[in-house]
């Protein structure tokens, strides 16, 4: 059964029982047509008010201390807004990487579909060039760009649609995934030694990669690995690759070493779940070191940079002053191909997942949404009382 089948019959299923009665007793006008964004009708029920877009930030501008510019999270390092990921598991403050960062979220200019490569295979890398190994699990700073597939939305739903059922608290950011953009990672290469092949790797969320480079760097190959996402790529001469890893005969999941100063360690009754993450970790990060060495002849783990959740990673040395950064204002991204991508602001892109949400609520209705708020049907015994 497809996932669209699947939310068809659990839809179906509750709507039987518990939907119908979360349901306002009048939901439309006098013609009886739902108004679907009216404050008391459906979209109200199901999303528990009107959407919003959130950016995420915090107030280490100032800070003057890089150690504080991160904390210690249960699966890893996370950065804060103005840390960057460096070599030696070490951060930065980004401002003495870049100049005029941008606080608002960044929207690309147009896109262009960027398909997995079938081989599965990188490129082998030449002698005279520098492998740029980045390597993180996701990014907490969304872009203007929103992809996702209906498989992903129909799961999202299903689940938060069981947990309002039950009883149980929800939000409408747990509606949609990826509902506020795609992350953004910036890269900054500074290396200037070689020519840099760089291998850009994430195992959780999709991201996009912002690429900005110091004068005299050169970009010899890009190959992006991970289960989807974009890349906003530099000038220059050089070929792309996407690797996926969503598929078990193709790239394994990018994996990581767990480290004894992550947070998972520290945390008071959590021995037996550090424990048993970290030895399904190593099992993860031996099947894809594997692969990686094959591939690159090093270790996924040699000079890498990144952190579980980071915004920004630095390939080479600080530079002697900041570099201009690179906004994605402007940019045409490549995404790996999705059922729904968009470029829009928040209000566009509320509407727009309203609409897709209420289509498929639509479906599971049988095409008609009034019939999700019928008249209230009288007992027998109220109905007796009424005739007498």
């Amino acid at each position: 059964m497809s996932p669209v089948q699947l939310f068809l019959a659990f839809a179906a299923m509750c709507g039987a029982v518990v939907f119908l009665s979360l349901m306002p007793e009048e939901s439309g006008g006098s013609d009886g047509v739902v108004d679907l964004m009216a404050e008391d009708g459906i979209a109200s029920q199901i999303f528990g008010g009107g959407l919003s877009a959130a950016t995420p930030s915090d107030d280490t501008e100032n800070e003057t201390d890089p150690n504080k510019l991160r904390s210690a999270d249960f699966y890893g390092w996370k950065a804060k807004d103005y840390g960057v990921a460096a070599y030696g598991d070490s951060i930065l403050h980004l401002n003495t990487i870049v100049a005029d960062y941008p606080r608002d979220i960044q929207y690309p200019a147009s896109y262009r579909i960027a398909a997995f490569d079938p081989s599965c295979t990188p490129r082998p890398p030449r002698e005279d060039e520098a492998i740029a190994n980045v390597s993180v699990g996701f990014g907490d700073r969304p872009s203007g760009l929103l992809a996702f597939d209906t498989s992903e939305l129909v799961k999202a739903q299903m689940t938060w649609l069981g947990r309002k059922f039950g009883g149980t608290s929800v939000t409408q950011s747990q509606l949609v995934p990826d509902r506020d953009g795609m992350a953004i990672i910036d890269v900054i290469v500074t290396d200037t030694s070689a020519p840099q092949y760089l291998v850009l790797q994430h195992w959780m969320s999709d991201v996009l990669w912002n690429v900005m480079l110091a004068p005299g760097v050169e970009v010899s190959h890009i190959a992006v690995v991970g289960p989807g996402g974009a890349l906003n790529p530099p000038w220059g001469d050089y070929d792309i690759q996407f690797l996926s890893t969503r598929g078990i005969d193709c790239v394994p999941r990018v994996a990581r070493i767990p480290r004894p100063s992550w947070g998972m360690t520290s945390q008071p009754g959590a021995e037996t779940l550090a424990q048993d993450y970290m030895d399904e970790s190593r099992t993860a990060y031996d099947h894809y070191a594997a692969w990686f060495l094959t591939h690159f002849n090093s270790l996924p783990e040699f000079n890498v940079v990144g952190f579980y959740v980071t915004k920004h990673a630095l390939v080479g040395p600080v530079p002697d002053t900041p570099i201009p950064y690179r906004p994605l204002a402007g940019a045409e991204v490549l995404v790996t191909e999705k059922d729904y991508i968009f470029v829009s602001e928040p209000q566009v892109r509320d509407a727009f997942l309203l609409d897709v949400q209420i289509g498929l609520l639509t479906d599971a209705a049988g095409g008609d949404l009034a019939a999700l708020s019928p008249e209230p049907m009288l007992s027998a015994d109220t109905a007796t009382e009424v005739v007498q």
